[in-house]
Parts: structure tokens; sequence; C-alpha cells
């Protein structure tokens, strides 16, 4: 098996005497026993998140928008129809119509929370007191306190500080796709309701 190593990593610690040749790693040395580039895995990691963050909120613009139309289509044909919901003369039909455009107007307003629920879920902390890598504790703080606190840092502070704001946004997604999961049963619901709706205004 070859082993992963990091191309950047070994110029840098070969030139400082730190990191064998590559040719002299062992082709038995495992992953977990190889050198690990974090920029580079942190940055891989960084990437998914943000990838997985614009699709969730490109499905709930994109739930928003039918939503939208439908309620339109609710609007119209509602409006249509409602003033003959009390007349005797009335078909049954119709009355149940206009009842299923009321249920369905019900599940498209649950959609549409949902989906906009998703799209700007409660950004939760961090267990430390400050994160450099999350964006409400750098405006926080003046450009000079900024810079000197992230150049003081360890290494191991910063992969602490990064792998905790990896964790965190993992929950956003977490969050985001429990409510565009939501958000769409409600609208199957609604689009159900009116394939029902257009069925009894037609009979």
């Amino acid at each position: 098996m070859k082993p992963i190593v990091s191309e950047s990593l070994l110029d840098s610690d070969q030139r400082n005497g730190s990191l064998p040749d590559i040719k002299t790693i062992p082709p038995e040395m495992t992953a977990a026993q190889a050198p690990l580039d974090y920029s580079r895995l942190f940055a891989a990691l960084h990437n998914t998140m943000e990838t997985q963050i614009s699709l969730a909120d490109g499905k709930s613009a994109i739930i928003v928008a039918a939503n939208s139309i439908l309620i339109a289509s609710i609007a119209l044909t509602g409006g249509a129809f409602s003033a003959t919901l009390f007349e005797s003369s009335a078909p049954m039909s119709q009355r149940l119509a206009l009842v299923t455009m009321a249920a369905m107007g019900v599940f498209l307003v649950l959609s549409i929370f949902y989906a906009l629920r998703g799209s700007k879920p409660n950004l939760r902390r961090t267990r430390l007191s400050r994160n450099l890598f999350f964006f409400g504790d750098i405006a926080g703080m003046d450009e000079d306190g900024y810079v000197d606190a992230f150049l003081g840092m360890t290494m191991q502070d910063i992969k602490e500080q990064v792998a905790r704001q990896v964790h965190a946004r993992s929950l956003i997604i977490v969050k985001k796709y429990h409510s565009i999961r939501w958000s769409l049963r409600f609208l199957f619901v609604a689009l159900a309701l009116f394939v029902v709706t257009r069925a009894l205004l037609a009979i």
C-alpha cells in the first residue's frame, strides 16, 4: 500500500531535515503512521461543509418558490369559488374542493416555515469562550487584537479550534437538512391535496 504523504509537507520538512525522504519510508507504513498535512485536511473538510450548506440553501429556495406558485394557484382558484360556498345550490364537489384548498394552504404555510427555518438555523457556539475561526468572535475583536491572538496560538490551539468549528458547522448542516425534510413532507401533502382539488373541481 502506497503511503499517503502531502508533497507540501514533505518539501518543507525535508528542507528542515525533520522528515526522511519519501524513498526511505517503508512501503508497509499505514496511513495512521504517515505524516499528516493538517492544513489540507481542514481545507478539505471546510470545502465539504460549505458545499453541503450551499446545497441545503439552494433546496430551501426551490421549496419556497414551489410553495409560492401553489399559494398563487389557491388564491386564484379559491377566490372564484368561495362566493358560492354557502349557497344551497353549490355542488358538494365544489364545497369539498374549497375544504381541500384550505387544508392545502395550511400545509403550504408549514412547508414554507420549515424551509425558512432551514435557511437560517441557530448558530451553535463551541465550548471555547472564543474561537478565532468563528466569524462572530472575529468581528467582536479589533484588527490588531485578532492578529495578535491568532499569531500567538500554538499548533495544538489551531487544530483544536478548527476541529471544533468543523464540528459546529456539521451540526448546522444536520439542522438544515432536518428542516428541509419536514418542509418537503408538507409540500408533498399539499401537492396531493392540489391534485384532489383539481379533480373535485373537474366533476
